[in-house]
């Protein structure tokens, strides 16, 4: 069950009700890591005249949660933001770069999958 079940099946029954699920929710810990994306704008943003290049996003993290990945879009990218309690995860480093080898590997076997089958032949 997630907060979010907890949070729309308390709709009806008022935010005391709402507030104590969440609480047990808490207690029971049922998961440890949190992912998360956010569809940003697909459109450039710009503050007094400065075009906003990058936006890294950042996934807050419970009491007993090691590892929180946030993904954002912008602008026709994606951006991630990790962040990991260090007693829990001590090699965010590594696990950041994994995932950047992995996101790698995944981008080029869909453009290979793209070409045409007689330039895949040769």
């Amino acid at each position: 069950m997630s907060k979010r079940i907890v949070v729309l099946a308390g709709d009806g029954v008022g935010p005391e009700v709402t507030s104590a699920g969440v609480r047990v929710l808490e207690q029971l810990r049922p998961f440890n890591l949190l992912v998360t994306k956010v569809p940003g704008p697909p459109f450039p943003l710009y503050l007094n005249g400065a075009r906003l290049l990058a936006a890294y996003p950042s996934a807050p993290l419970f009491e007993t949660q090691g590892l929180g990945v946030a993904l954002l879009s912008y602008h026709g990218r994606l951006h991630c933001g990790f962040l990991a309690d260090p007693s829990v995860v001590p090699d965010l480093e590594e696990f950041v770069y994994v995932v950047a080898v992995s996101f790698c590997e995944l981008l080029e076997r869909a453009s290979e999958a793209r070409e045409p089958a007689r330039h895949r032949a040769a």
